[in-house]
């Protein structure tokens, strides 16, 4: 959670691609440690927590480390510059509302909100640069984002942003002209002149009298096209009934003929309608890249549904990076508890699950099951729910005693299961066909409660 006093604030260098942040009520000996050889940083949206799209890290956790250009600390204020690697993300992004993390001495990252005291302008010699997909244009941070005076600097940079923007640039050309009015007084026109003036406005009068004079005749030959039209479609079956030859034959079925049954009419299947979501939130029959895929399955504002789905595509076909987008992204929402307790789960040394796509990991494993207790409404039923549908095979089936019995294990880690939510996921189990799967989760609520009580 971001501290209200906690804010870094950003300013933009002459040179693109370079700017300071400087972050008040700091000591960065003490928080940060030996911070002028190394700052592990992180620039995400504030409001979805969302990592900037051409953010760049080889490490798993997308943290960048750094060293930091001129770090100064004076008096409680912390002070540092940083490059591309840092600047380029904010600028391509468009946005203009981002949280600066920072790990601690301990590994925990602080928060700051980021105030940009003027826009990010991208390098394009060196440091990220924006990814290619389809309909990208790297543009200035949007003008809706920034304050009246941000946006006043703006326009006097000549960024044309912003409402402001209009008005120093009349503010400015109004200046311009009263300066030099003096040098630019227009000659007096002679009666010729003014003869010859009036002669063109009143020729344009007429061209456009006859131009309007032409478009209503135009108008007036569809109208009676129109009208014929529809006379003609109601006089037709008048004219039928009045040439039509001979009374109408009316024949009439006996008493010992009997009728027979009309056959009944299938009813026609319901047209599915896919939600925007629905339809970019999926990898089977779309062939573009995965980042695209996972940028516009975000845009398409998803339900939480939608997310699961597109997990479970991306771990069975290994698109690694849908997966882990995904995994990260959620997990570390509030409401995030099934996405970080299936990266939890696989991170697992001991977990049976595996996949390509994540690294067993203790650390990584502690730290997803932490982010699982941050969601008060998760449940183990709805995770352990998850795993076995990524664990399906094609056909629908699943090997649902070993994903219980893992599931259990990481669900006492957490401690927001009980022996009865336990109790809950073997009857799920023995509801579907699989005996050997309720036995293994009532073992497993039994280990939880002892680990409890411990």
């Amino acid at each position: 959670m971001i501290v209200e006093d906690n804010v870094a604030r950003y300013e933009q260098s002459a040179r693109p691609g370079c700017g300071t942040f400087k972050i008040q009520n700091c000591i960065a000996d003490k928080e940060f440690g030996d911070y002028r050889n190394a700052l592990a940083v992180l620039i995400v949206r504030s409001k979805s927590e969302e990592h900037l799209a051409d953010w760049v890290s080889p490490n798993q956790d997308d943290f960048l480390v750094i060293r930091p250009k001129n770090p100064q600390q004076r008096a409680r204020e912390f002070k540092f510059e940083v490059g591309p690697e840092v600047v380029n993300p904010m600028a391509y992004d468009n946005s203009g509302d981002y949280t600066l993390k920072i790990k601690d001495v301990n590994g925990i990252p602080r928060a700051y909100k980021v105030s940009l005291e003027n826009i990010p302008r991208a390098s394009k010699g060196n440091g990220p640069q924006p990814q290619k997909r389809p309909g990208f244009k790297a543009q200035a941070p949007n003008a809706s984002n920034l304050s009246e005076e941000q946006k006043l600097q703006a326009a006097q940079a000549g960024l044309n942003k912003g409402p402001a923007a209009g008005f120093a640039g009349a503010a400015g050309t109004a200046g311009a002209a009263s300066a030099s009015g003096a040098a630019n007084v227009p000659p007096k026109m002679t009666p010729r002149d003014v003869a010859a003036q009036r002669a063109a406005a009143s020729a344009q009068r007429e061209e456009n009298l006859r131009k309007g004079s032409g478009l209503v005749k135009v108008l007036g030959i569809l109208g009676v096209i129109v009208v014929l039209a529809i006379l003609g479609f109601f006089m037709k079956d008048l004219l039928k009934g009045l040439f039509s030859g001979g009374p109408e034959v009316v024949v009439e079925q006996t008493a010992s003929q009997p009728e027979e049954p009309a056959a009944p009419e299938e009813p026609a299947e319901p047209e599915v309608v896919l939600t925007p979501a629905q339809q970019n939130c999926r990898i089977d029959g779309n062939s573009a890249d995965d980042r695209t895929i996972i940028n516009n399955c975000l845009s398409a504002q998803p339900t939480a549904q939608d997310m699961q789905n597109l997990l479970v595509e991306a771990m069975r076909a290994e698109r690694c990076e849908i997966a882990l987008r995904i995994l990260r992204t959620k997990g570390r929402a509030a409401d995030g508890g099934v996405f970080a307790y299936v990266y939890a789960t696989y991170a697992d040394p001991s977990s049976s699950y595996s996949s390509s796509c994540i690294t067993k990991s203790a650390q990584d494993a502690a730290y997803w099951t932490g982010n699982v207790a941050k969601d008060l409404n998760f449940t183990e039923a709805a995770g352990q729910e998850l795993l076995d549908l990524i664990q399906a095979a094609p056909d629908g089936a699943s090997n649902a005693s070993s994903h219980v019995q893992s599931g259990t294990v990481v669900g006492a880690k957490v401690g927001n299961s009980s022996a009865a939510g336990a109790a809950d996921a073997a009857g799920a189990a023995s509801g579907a066909g699989n005996a050997g799967a309720a036995s293994d989760h009532e073992r497993g609520g039994m280990s939880m409660g002892s680990q409890r009580a411990l």
